[in-house]
């Protein structure tokens, strides 16, 4: 499915059967990453063997290029309107090289969209309610060498349905900052997505929920100045829950056979060894959020 430039694509079904070994994968998201809605009028049946299933990996926040931000992701309210508040944002580029060990550290980490929910004193009005695809994390350092892009976010997808049989997988995870060489720095992993499932009949619910944040690109060692420099690493995408790094979160019904990753992306530090030019790791993604609730 292709929806170049829409944050939010609608579609409507009177049943939807993912069978056998069929997949479903998009291509061409927003910038800022675009929310799938499915509205299911009786049955969803997701049985599919092919893994995933329902693929939303690279439909986050883009990763920031070299020396340069991760997008912020998209943010939609579960009653499909838009909402017009602060998204999750990417990971910042990096800070200003540095000689002093141990370095300039990681760009700015992203945030999650509770941390504005929180501060807007919604937060509980709107910790369930709000989805958002993952930023991208910030790009590595590539001052006299050659740094890593940040990954992008995983991308939020919400199915409603009045009946669902789901025995399969769906993957919203951020993808991996690339590493840095020459001794450029790595970029930031993608925040983790969205995952919501809303239903008044649960037949079957089993199989595999991934909305885990990207790891942190590799660094690297340089020699070809006469003094140590060290590089920062671009900062992690916030998940579509919580800031960069963290852990996401999973609300979903116990007595079912289900596993679940909202696990934060890994931080790479410095490299060991020695050398002139030294490039700090990428910071890990946050981990999203996963809801399946009745209504």
């Amino acid at each position: 499915m292709t929806y170049k430039i829409s944050q939010c694509f609608i579609k409507n079904f009177e049943n939807v059967s993912l069978t056998g070994n069929a997949a479903i994968n998009f291509t061409n998201p927003h910038d800022n990453g675009t929310v799938i809605i499915f509205r299911v009028k009786n049955t969803a049946t997701i049985t599919s063997t092919a893994n995933p299933a329902i693929d939303l990996r690279n439909l986050g926040g883009l990763g920031g290029s070299v020396n340069n931000d991760g997008k912020e992701g998209s943010a939609f309210g579960l009653d499909i309107k838009f909402v017009p508040v602060q998204t999750v944002t990417g990971g910042g580029k990096p800070p200003a090289r540095t000689t002093s060990f141990p370095g300039p550290g990681y760009g700015p980490t992203g945030k999650g969209i509770e941390k504005y929910a929180k501060t807007q004193h919604i937060f509980n009005i709107f910790k369930t309610f709000i989805v958002t695809t993952g930023g991208g994390g910030g790009g590595g350092d590539n001052n006299d060498a050659t740094g890593g892009q940040g990954g992008r976010g995983g991308g939020a997808f919400i199915l409603i349905a009045n009946t669902l049989n789901f025995s399969s997988s769906i993957n919203a995870n951020g993808s991996d900052g690339d590493s840095g060489s020459g001794g450029g720095s790595g970029g930031g992993g993608g925040g983790g997505g969205s995952i919501v499932i809303l239903t008044k009949n649960i037949v079957s619910l089993s199989g595999t929920l991934s909305a885990k944040g990207g790891n942190g690109g590799g660094n690297s060692i340089g020699s070809v100045s006469s003094s140590v420099v060290y590089y920062a690493g671009g900062g992690g995408g916030g998940g579509s829950a919580n800031d960069a790094n963290n852990n996401g979160v999973a609300i979903v019904p116990s007595g079912y056979s289900l596993t679940i990753n909202v696990s934060g992306g890994v931080n790479v530090g410095l490299p060991t060894g020695s050398g002139h030019r030294i490039g700090m790791g990428g910071q890990g993604g946050s981990g999203g959020y996963i809801l399946i609730a009745t209504f």
